[in-house]
């Protein structure tokens, strides 16, 4: 009975624990027919593949905020140390950020 008890108790643990890994998934909006690599289409978004996936923004014009390299519609982070980047709207930056082109990336 103990086992069993005990059986239990780890697969309640590794259900809540995958469930909590699965949320924690970024999903975007698609834009055109394809995704940016390392993310896999789900209906119209597209959805981080891993944790290994780098962070990816839909670009915006020809090019990429700085740290960020070009993967057909999307801007991918260059490396796991790239810093957030939001696409610019208007002319200025939410404190916190700097301007990079059609972007603001964050300071720290």
């Amino acid at each position: 009975m103990r086992t069993l008890l005990i059986g239990a108790l780890a697969l309640a643990v590794l259900v809540v624990a995958g469930t909590a890994y699965a949320e924690t998934r970024t999903a975007m909006p698609r834009v055109g027919k394809s995704c940016p690599t390392g993310y896999y289409k789900s209906g119209e978004y597209c959805v981080q593949g891993s944790d290994r996936a780098r962070p990816a923004i839909e670009r915006a014009g020809k090019s990429c905020p700085s740290g960020y390299y070009r993967s057909g519609d999307y801007c991918m982070a260059g490396s796991e140390r790239a810093k957030p980047a939001i696409t610019r709207q208007g002319s200025s930056c939410p404190r916190g950020y700097y301007r990079s082109g059609e972007y603001c990336v964050a300071s720290q």
